[in-house]
């Protein structure tokens, strides 16, 4: 009797995709209403000499288009955007939105896109000295000339903007903290499993987001992502550098590729006839109808399935 093995992708993936709760984070979501969060509820925060703005950010797609953050100054205020072109052409923009003029683009290597792929980014405002810097994973970024004053109120919106860029990518992004030289310092972890308020960790004020989908819930909750079978007991394996679960069955590989959530089929045969006769006839062949000895016949194939 013939058994048959079935493997449930979504058990590997809590396995292998859970890490510490801190900041499980927030996806915002381009399906209407597109995702924003507001930071400090429609308040106006009063900073002194520059203002620091610091998450962690995984972009889900390089095609995506979008608003991050804007720095809602009446008198001057500031964005933060993503702009997704193709794999090889995407790009962070940070831009007066009372001067065009006033920008700086910043490229975004291939290989930091992709769901489950996180970029630290570090995004100070300095009035002060007039001066913005952009810090990426430790790589600093700096555009001259700003006109906020000092000290600036403002509110930070995250997300969608009909002030800025009414378009979101699909990102998710934890751990927001914000500061100033004063005495302002706020942490938004995003730890939240429902609801529309976010909350500061000193539970010292909050925010409200639109159309939340709050990521703890995947370290929670099962989701199964696909099914396959094998006919014979299969070994399994994790490539770490490419973020793939491997399943060795008895003449197929299956890969799973943790990023994208896809699951590929790979099946390697080979089939062979006539390899070898144990006869000293060497006269007419029956079977054939041909004096010629049996052809060797020898067959590979390679079966890829999406």
């Amino acid at each position: 009797m013939q058994r048959t093995y079935q493997f449930f992708i979504f058990i590997a993936i809590f396995a292998l995709s859970f890490q510490p709760l801190k900041g499980a984070g927030l996806l915002f979501s381009r399906e209407t209403p597109q995702t924003y969060l507001d930071l400090f509820s429609g308040n106006d925060i009063s900073f002194t000499n520059s203002v620091t703005i610091s998450f962690d950010l995984s972009i889900h797609s390089h095609e995506s288009f979008g608003q991050i953050w804007v720095y809602e100054d009446k008198a001057a205020p500031y964005s933060f955007a993503y702009i997704g072109r193709d794999k090889s052409s995407s790009s962070f923009v940070i831009n007066s939105l009372s001067d065009k003029k006033q920008f700086l683009e910043i490229p975004v290597s291939p290989q930091a896109i992709g769901a489950r792929k996180w970029l630290h980014v570090e995004t100070r405002l300095d009035f002060q000295h007039q001066k913005a810097e952009v810090t990426i994973d430790g790589q600093k970024y700096s555009l001259d000339g700003i006109t906020i004053p000092n000290p600036s109120k403002a509110n930070i919106i995250f997300g969608a903007n009909i002030k800025a860029i009414p378009e979101v990518p699909v990102m998710v992004i934890k751990n927001i903290m914000v500061r100033d030289e004063a005495s302002h310092s706020f942490l938004f972890p995003l730890t939240e499993s429902d609801g529309k308020l976010v909350h500061e960790a000193g539970n010292k004020l909050h925010g409200t987001v639109v159309n939340p989908t709050w990521q703890i819930n995947k370290q929670f909750f099962w989701q199964e992502i696909g099914t396959f079978t094998s006919s014979a007991a299969a070994g399994i394996a994790f490539d770490e550098p490419d973020r793939q679960i491997l399943v060795v069955g008895d003449n197929n590989i299956s890969k799973f590729d943790i990023n994208t959530l896809k699951l590929t089929n790979l099946r390697v045969y080979a089939t062979g006839s006539n390899l070898f006769c144990l006869t000293n006839y060497n006269g007419y062949d029956p079977e054939t109808g041909d004096w010629y000895p049996p052809t060797r016949m020898y067959t590979f194939g390679l079966n890829l399935a999406f």
